[in-house]
């Protein structure tokens, strides 16, 4: 599973670069730059493993990922639904990078593709 921490001062080497571990203040304290939105949800469950196990387990890992997550919203105030179709404050579990399109919309992570060369 193709991802890396990276640092501000580093050069990602894939194309996509996600900031996560939000702060109260609303501060990224990590990053990580991936290949793919599966290894994306691969680095936030630190499986490396993720991208090799059969749909019905990853689909298992997107809930837990998205149950986590809505728990913490739910500490600071914010209400998040998971649910397998798109919607406001939804955590939508159906793939991969519709996970991580609404944990972005939620304000969780940030994510941003780099141009290629």
């Amino acid at each position: 599973m193709p991802y890396c921490t990276v640092t501000p001062a580093d050069t990602p080497p894939f194309p996509f670069v996600m900031l996560h571990g939000i702060t109260p203040e609303g501060q990224f304290t990590r990053g990580t730059s991936a290949t793919s939105h599966t290894a994306l949800v691969a680095a936030l469950l630190d499986d490396p493993e993720y991208e090799h196990h059969d749909g019905p387990e990853q689909m298992k890992r997107r809930m837990h990922l998205a149950t986590a997550c809505a728990a913490a919203a739910a500490l600071a105030g914010e209400a998040l639904v998971i649910s397998d179709v798109h919607g406001l404050n939804v955590l939508d579990i159906r793939s991969d990078a519709t996970l991580i399109a609404s944990l972005g919309q939620a304000r969780i992570i940030e994510v941003r593709q780099q141009p290629r060369e």
